[in-house]
This record gives C-alpha cells, sequence and structure tokens, in this order.
C-alpha cells in the first residue's frame, strides 16, 4: 500500500506529471526524426540512382564518341595514306614486272603528294631512258638510222610477210669506195660527218615504209618492201 500510494516518495507525482509524459514526447520525435531520416534516405538514395544513371549514359556517350573518332580517323587515314600508299606499291610492283602502271591520283596530304609526284617523276624517267635503252640498241649512235639487228628484224618480217602473200621486196647492199682515205687524209670527224649526210640523203630517196640502216662502218642497207627488181631500179 505504501508503494502504491503517492504519499511515501515526493517524486512520483513529478515523475508521472512531467518525466513520463517528456520520455513518451521524446521518444514519438525520435520515431518521427526516424521516418523522417529514412524518407530522406530514400530521396537521397534515388537521387544518386538517378545520379548513377546519368553518368553511366554520359560515360557511355564519350565512348561512343571516342569510338566513333577512332573509326572516323582510320577511315580518313586509309583514304588519305593506306590507299595512296598501297596503289604506289601496286604501281611499283608493275613497274618491276614491266605490266601497265595504273593511274595514281594525287594524295589528299602533302607527304603522299610529294610521294606520288616522286614515283611519276621517277616512272616517267624510267620510261624515258628505257625508250633512250630501246633506241639506241636498235638504231645507229652516229647516223640514228636503224641497225643491223633491227634491219635483220624488219627483214624476218617482210620474208614472213612475203611468203604468206607472195609480194616482192628489194634489198640493197651499199658501200662507199675509198672511205678510209676520207678517214686517213681528212680525220675521223670529218668521215662521221660524211656518213651522217649520206644517211640523211638515203632517208630522203625511199619512202616511209622503207628502211634505210648502218651495218657498221661505211656500209649501207636499204630495205623496200612491195617493190620489185624493176621497181627498184
Amino acid at each position: 500500500k505504501l508503494h502504491e500510494s503517492t504519499g511515501w516518495r515526493t517524486d512520483n507525482l513529478i515523475l508521472e506529471q512531467n518525466i513520463i509524459p517528456l520520455i513518451e514526447g521524446i521518444s514519438i520525435n525520435l520515431d518521427g526524426i526516424e521516418s523522417t531520416l529514412h524518407k530522406q534516405q530514400l530521396v537521397i538514395e534515388s537521387e544518386n540512382q538517378r545520379h548513377i544513371d546519368t553518368l553511366f549514359v554520359l560515360l557511355a556517350s564519350i565512348v561512343l564518341l571516342f569510338l566513333i573518332f577512332i573509326a572516323a580517323i582510320l577511315i580518313s587515314l586509309d583514304r588519305m595514306v593506306f590507299q595512296p600508299i598501297s596503289l604506289v606499291s601496286n604501281a611499283l610492283i608493275s613497274r618491276a614486272f614491266n605490266h601497265d602502271v595504273p593511274q595514281i591520283k594525287t594524295g589528299n596530304t602533302l607527304e603522299i603528294s610529294n610521294l606520288i609526284l616522286a614515283f611519276q617523276e621517277m616512272d616517267e624517267k624510267i620510261n624515258q631512258r628505257q625508250e633512250e635503252l630501246e633506241h639506241q640498241s636498235l638504231h645507229d649512235y652516229l647516223t640514228s638510222l636503224p641497225n643491223r639487228f633491227l634491219l635483220h628484224q624488219r627483214l624476218d618480217y617482210q620474208l614472213l610477210t612475203s611468203d604468206r602473200s607472195s609480194e616482192c621486196f628489194s634489198l640493197f647492199f651499199i658501200d662507199l669506195n675509198k672511205f678510209k682515205d676520207v678517214n686517213d687524209t681528212l680525220g675521223h670527224a670529218v668521215g662521221d660527218s660524211l656518213l651522217t649526210q649520206v644517211a640523211n640523203r638515203l632517208s630522203l630517196c625511199v619512202r616511209k615504209s622503207d628502211t634505210v640502216a648502218r651495218l657498221g662502218g661505211d656500209e649501207f642497207a636499204i630495205l623496200l618492201p612491195e617493190i620489185n627488181k624493176e621497181g627498184s631500179e
């Protein structure tokens, strides 16, 4: 009875009227704070997820743009560098095997353009040198007339043509008399000039389809296709 009464302790009334309600209010406030913090945490997590999604999209866009940039660089390199170099390489291989050299356009960069121009100049020089060598191998160095080798080629062709079509042709052999005396008395320079004049005059006396050749020394030959003995006289 004494324990249940309020008279034996003076603070019982304070506990019941002030402290216990205060503690209950604090508990209610703590529950409210916890609920608010939980809601705030959900909002923060939602914001974080949105930021993460945005960052992921941004990173994916950056990676995609980087890949597009790399692809554009590779395409540009292929178009501006690799393809011209490949064309030059194929042209060099064709030139090495004496095939027709493909046409090469000017490059899009200064270095490639210089490389292509250098190749074209080299190819032109090679063609020019090859033509000169072919001309030297088939023509006399002094008179520029066909030499003995070219005369034999044309003579073989004329024999085949005549055998097939039964057409006649004439072949003259010309030798300059006393040419050695000219070299001995006037010198080899005058002798060379004399040979050149003889070659020019002989060339003026024949048709374009005829062949005037120098066999060597003071010996010349004239091949007249489709001309018989009577016509050659």
